[in-house]
């Protein structure tokens, strides 16, 4: 299985230029209140599932955001909104820039993290994770109301 390895993010939300390094085992992201850990989730969301949609996570006062996810065996995955809204992977000595993908994510992301993303249904409450153990979305903060969701 394919682990994170770095997520760099750079003017996404309230981070100006963050790089978090994940121990091979199990990290854990605190703080206080208000100082940018629900933006990390977003980041990891907008890499590997290109959610949110739109340009609100763009720092305020700068004209673009990139997050970069780098995985355990190499791969680079880097996600940039601006002046160019695209994905660039990296893997090996190789580089594929994909543009005009639309809402979705092209193939070959997917294919390069391995990541399904799935629904999770909490109470009223609806959210996606992603089916690895070094991933947890909090879904109550993070979900939207599910018209109609049981347990």
């Amino acid at each position: 299985m394919k682990k994170f390895k770095s997520l760099t993010l750079e003017n996404f939300q309230s981070h100006e230029h963050t790089t978090i390094d994940f121990d091979d085992n199990f990290t854990v992201i605190v703080g206080a209140s208000d100082q940018g850990k629900s933006a990390i989730i977003r980041a990891l969301k907008w890499v590997l599932f290109n959610e949110p949609q739109g340009d609100d996570f763009i720092r305020v006062g700068t004209d673009g955001a990139r997050v970069t996810l780098t995985l355990d065996n190499g791969t680079i995955i880097i996600r940039e909104r601006g002046k160019k809204n695209r994905y660039i992977l990296r893997q090996g000595e190789n580089e594929y820039v994909f543009e005009s993908f639309g809402r979705g994510v092209p193939r070959e992301i997917l294919d390069a993290h391995g990541i399904k993303s799935i629904k999770l249904v909490v109470g009223e409450y609806c959210g996606f994770v992603g089916d690895t153990t070094q991933m947890y979305f909090d879904v109550i903060s993070e979900g939207t109301l599910c018209e109609g969701a049981t347990i």
